[in-house]
């Protein structure tokens, strides 16, 4: 597992338990490196590898990281040869499902005695009129079962909230099939105008939102 600039090892422990890791790679930060030891030193499933960075090798600025990022982007969608078009194609937000993730930490203060701090993964909703979603990267979402996740869907809907956890793991634990990038929103019709690259339906109306944003401009 590679997790870029310096996550404290909190996030580190959780991501790690989430993705059943058998390898943790801890570049420089001696600090991080020091408190996973502590917490892995009896654990023989997984590996803590300290890698010092190579010389020459300069931490890159958040401008470079955007270029590079677009960059990969541009390919994901216009191929290696930035030969191929994309499809512009209308997501009505009453068919689909679009979703977002929060990590939070849950205080000791709402924990039973004796418990460590935790952190958890919440899923929530999206409203979009409450964040900008111009420029944004979008995952469509594969659920290992649509059926159950759409009972847990409906269920919490309802006001019966007893499954709520099942939901946020069928939503964690599904696979992103594909990326789209979203154009704009509009209001009036409450549609998603983006760029694909099919122009075929897409396969799930469930989709995942986070802070990744594709601007075709910087490049």
């Amino acid at each position: 597992m590679l997790i870029p600039n310096e996550p404290s090892e909190k996030t580190v422990r959780f991501l790690a338990e989430k993705f059943n890791a058998q390898y943790i790679i801890v570049m420089e930060s001696e600090r991080t490196y020091i408190k996973l030891e502590e917490n892995y030193r009896e654990n023989i499933k997984l590996k803590l590898i300290q890698m010092p960075r190579s010389p020459g090798v300069a931490t890159m600025d958040e401008m470079n990281k955007k270029i590079a990022n677009n960059v990969h982007y541009k390919n994901y969608f216009n191929g290696e040869m930035n030969n191929l078009d994309t499809f512009e194609v209308g997501l009505d937000l009453k068919d689909y499902k679009l979703y977002t993730t929060e990590i939070v930490k849950i205080p000791l203060s709402a924990q039973p005695h004796g418990a460590q701090e935790e952190l958890k993964i919440f899923v929530k909703q999206v409203d979009p009129l409450k964040i900008p979603l111009q420029n944004k990267i979008v995952g469509v979402l594969d659920p290992v079962n649509v059926e159950q996740l759409e009972k847990y869907e409906k269920e919490i809907a309802e006001g019966e909230n007893a499954n709520k956890e099942e939901f946020y793991g069928c939503i964690i634990t599904s696979i992103c099939r594909s990326l789209i990038h979203v154009k704009n929103y509009d209001q009036d019709n409450n549609r998603l105008i983006v760029n694909a690259s099919s122009p075929d339906a897409l396969k799930s109306k469930y989709l995942i939102v986070k802070d990744l944003i594709y601007e075709k401009d910087t490049i």
